[in-house]
């Protein structure tokens, strides 16, 4: 089972996605798989950061209603092998309920060494 880290904060602009970005990064690069996941339904950025918006097709809530299997939604990022993105729903009317999120990431826990979730601002649902 890989290694679950959160990063998140309760004020939006701080630099979460920048740093699971980074710190994505840098395990990658150091041989390790990690999967980064954009838990920011409606506000995503992770998809512009990696290099990888231009090509979804499904995200995290296709994954969730059963559109689609878990590595169709998955993708590698660019320009840094051993690390794929996990997308969030490009509205927050099709975000994923804490529950169902918990049992996908501890599904895809055992394929990866590192997941890195990047969290929505605030103390809300999210």
């Amino acid at each position: 089972m890989g290694t679950i880290t959160v990063i998140a904060s309760g004020k939006g602009g701080v630099g979460k996605s920048t740093t699971t970005v980074g710190l994505g990064s840098a395990l990658a690069r150091g041989g390790k798989s990690v999967l980064l996941i954009d838990g920011d339904s409606g506000m995503r950025t992770l998809d512009l950061f990696t290099g990888v918006a231009e090509s979804l097709v499904f995200d995290i809530s296709d994954v969730i209603s059963g559109s689609c299997e878990p590595i169709r939604a998955i993708y590698p990022c660019k320009g840094c092998e051993n690390l794929y993105l996990l997308p969030a729903s490009a509205s927050y009317e099709s975000r994923v309920k804490p529950e169902l999120f918990n049992r996908l990431i501890t599904g895809l826990s055992g394929y990866y060494d590192h997941i890195i979730i990047d969290s929505p601002a605030g103390i809300g649902e999210g």
